[in-house]
């Protein structure tokens, strides 16, 4: 068995939006967790351990809409010691607990909101 693994910010998000109600924009986890990694993994390679705007694998699917569900369309991918992954995630886990928002995200307010934003000004 290998000690690296690859995976992407889409599957921190992921983890996050199934797991808790958080007030953090996908940017926001993504460079949190890309700070923890590099910060405890200190043999990354910054040029060769890193893929930026990868697509994500559910943008193969028929969900295209995934802003609706707090999804990333493209993702980093990072290559790191998978010896990490336990710590990773009680990372993840506080960071759903500290950002938790205080009333559930409606994506249906989400994608109204989108679709009214594209609609133009009516003057009666």
């Amino acid at each position: 068995m290998k000690n690296t693994i690859t995976m992407g910010n889409d599957e921190f998000i992921l983890y996050i939006r199934k797991n808790y109600n958080c007030s953090l924009t996908n940017d926001r986890i993504g460079k949190l967790v890309w700070s923890w990694i590099l910060n405890n993994s200190k043999e990354i390679d910054k040029t060769k351990d890193i893929e930026r705007n990868v697509p994500c694998l559910w943008q193969n699917s028929r969900l295209r809409k995934t802003f609706g569900f707090r999804l990333p369309r493209t993702a980093s991918q990072i290559t790191f010691n998978r010896k990490l992954l336990p710590k990773l995630f009680s990372y993840l886990d506080q960071l759903g607990e500290i950002y938790r928002a205080d009333e559930q995200f409606d994506f249906r307010k989400r994608i109204e909101e989108e679709e009214h934003k594209n609609m133009p000004e009516l003057d009666f």
